[in-house]
């Protein structure tokens, strides 16, 4: 009886020490692992939002230095080497988003650089800047969320070396569509601000 008793208390220890296994080693092999889940409670993300208004009609001036003028029909303005001209637009942008900043650029319409837009005669001698003016600017000429309305000021510039080569007339008599150039204004990553 005795050695029957024995065998028997060795038996539901080894089943035990199993079962103590089991538990030991439940993140282990073929074995399952408990998980549990829960939902977040309420929570709701939702985008912002970039939009712009307005920016016509467009104010055009000469800022050619000693030639300061108004010009009334930019269409029948012809530039010179040294030529600076300007045009201005008021838009309303609205910015929405946490840590949303926007630049102003010149781009053709597919996004991409406007140089390209350009016909390839005046591809070296014309440069296009652009700036933003107006509530909302911070101290990079970026704009911050919010809904701001602003001035866009676009300058064109014709180099004065355009055409130097004697009996070059590869810059003259050309044509720029600004129907091939866009006014864009973009987002910058939050990670390239330094905002």
């Amino acid at each position: 009886m005795t050695n029957t008793t024995t065998k028997k208390g060795a038996v539901k220890g080894a089943v035990a020490a199993a079962a103590g296994i089991a538990v030991l080693l439940g993140g282990a092999g073929t074995f399952a692992l408990w998980n549990m889940s829960t939902p977040f409670a309420g929570a709701t993300v939702t985008t912002g939002e970039l939009s712009v208004t307005g920016g016509t009609p467009m104010v055009w001036d000469d800022i050619t230095p000693g030639h300061e003028n108004t010009i009334e029909d930019i269409g029948t303005f012809r530039m010179a080497p040294g030529d600076v001209i300007e045009s201005t637009a008021t838009m309303t942008v609205i910015a929405q988003g946490e840590n949303i900043v926007v630049k102003p650029a010149i781009t053709a319409p597919d996004g991409g650089d406007y140089v390209a837009a350009l016909p390839p005669a005046l591809q070296d001698d014309l440069s296009i800047d652009i700036t933003l003016s107006g509530d909302g600017i911070d101290e990079d000429g970026e704009l911050t969320a919010g809904t701001h309305d602003v001035t866009v000021t676009t300058i064109f510039r014709f180099a004065e070396d355009a055409g130097d080569t004697k009996n070059d007339r590869t810059t003259m008599n050309q044509t720029v569509d600004l129907t091939t150039v866009n006014i864009t204004l973009q987002q910058v990553a939050p990670s390239a601000s330094g905002s």
